[in-house]
């Protein structure tokens, strides 16, 4: 191995240590007995920071309605100034009846989800939340901090 290639091997060996280092902060902010919305509070601000996103939010189905999310925690970077990004009905109707991750962009959005929310979001990545089987609501990130959009 050459010097470049040992340096893209450590950049890699990096990268995968950090997203252990993440995912066991995650599941240890779950197992913990803290609050409930402590625990989501810090599941998202983990997500967007990891992700590199500038804010995230957990929509949970509606109660009264299985066509609805509510928001149920949101955080946002404070280091950048944007509006709160909202999951749009086309967004909130897309995750509801493919229950599977979502990732889009201005630049690679096939079903045209993106033009139903506010022009301040450019990319959005929504994974489904599940307990038992069920399908309860998303965990989405929105406007990953460089324009490529989320990997």
């Amino acid at each position: 191995m050459n010097q470049s290639d040992l340096e893209k091997e450590n950049a890699r060996l990096k990268e995968a240590v950090d997203e252990l280092a993440a995912l066991n902060e995650i599941a240890s902010a779950i197992s913990s007995s803290m609050e409930v919305d402590e625990i989501n509070n810090r599941l998202v601000a983990k997500a967007i920071k990891r992700v590199q996103a500038s804010q995230g939010a957990i929509f949970l189905i509606g109660m009264a309605a299985a066509t609805s999310m509510r928001t149920m925690v949101r955080v946002k970077d404070s280091s950048v100034e944007e509006t709160t990004a909202h999951m749009g009905m086309a967004l909130t109707g897309w995750m509801i009846k493919n229950q599977r991750p979502l990732n889009i962009s201005r630049n690679n959005d096939p079903d045209g989800l993106l033009r139903h929310v506010g022009a301040e979001i450019h990319s959005a990545l929504s994974v489904p939340l599940c307990t038992g089987g069920k399908f309860i609501g998303t965990l989405t990130v929105f406007n990953k901090r460089n324009d490529d959009g989320f990997s």
